[in-house]
């Protein structure tokens, strides 16, 4: 792990680089993030498995920051994939389903993301969805009624910044439902009105009017 001290000494701006690994030969992403984010992120990386999330290749704990080593998933992020060509109506619709995939597989394995936005959502070089930075991250059952850990975006649930400990798996369906409805903005009026209304009910203010579960959603956009 002696590299990354090195490579971190002389790549001091920005907290993310890409580089070539002299263990593997491979592209490989790393990231500086503070002490307490970078140890909460390892924690989940170790355990999520499947094809929606990079793997944690190495790590190394630098004073109060750490830098983690992860596997380059090519592409853009999803703020940035908004803005280009590609977002027409039939593909945003293939990857909102890709996305509420993801979303489904992270809740299946016991975590919440609590961070959702375009900015953690990657379209890859191989057009899937991934989902990255679990810096925030929890453990399913483990929400804290007086928790600080989110901080309100235009994604964010209500109940996450009022009632905290309600937070749970639809509140993440809101978040990832309004950076889709984000994304049709542009062509609101060419879009599938099924593909917008599976979009408006997942972004009900009452939690009670949203589907239950990220895997409801997956099926809804399925049939459509």
């Amino acid at each position: 792990m002696e590299w990354l001290k090195t490579y971190m000494r002389v790549n001091e701006k920005g907290n993310i680089q890409y580089y070539k690994s002299p263990k593997t030969g491979l592209k490989v992403i790393v990231k500086r993030t503070p002490l307490r984010e970078g140890l909460a992120e390892i924690q989940v990386l170790k355990r999520i498995k499947g094809g929606f999330f990079a793997k944690l290749l190495d790590y190394e704990v630098l004073g109060s920051e750490m830098a983690l080593s992860l596997s380059d998933l090519g592409g853009m992020t999803f703020e940035a994939w908004m803005h280009t060509e590609e977002n027409t109506p039939s593909t945003l619709k293939v990857l909102a389903l890709n996305a509420f995939q993801a979303l489904d597989s992270l809740h299946r394995q016991g975590f919440y993301h609590r961070d959702i936005r375009p900015e953690n959502i990657v379209v890859g070089e191989d057009r899937r969805v991934y989902l990255i930075d679990f810096g925030t991250s929890v453990r399913i059952g483990q929400i804290e009624p007086s928790t600080d850990e989110v901080f309100p975006t235009e994604y964010t649930a209500p109940e996450a910044v009022f009632l905290p400990a309600h937070y749970d798996g639809r509140s993440e369906i809101y978040a990832m439902a309004r950076v889709f409805k984000k994304a049709t903005s542009k062509y609101k009026v060419h879009c599938d009105p099924e593909f917008l209304d599976v979009l408006e009910r997942a972004s009900e203010i009452i939690p009670e009017k949203r589907q239950k579960s990220a895997e409801e959603i997956v099926t809804e956009l399925y049939y459509i």
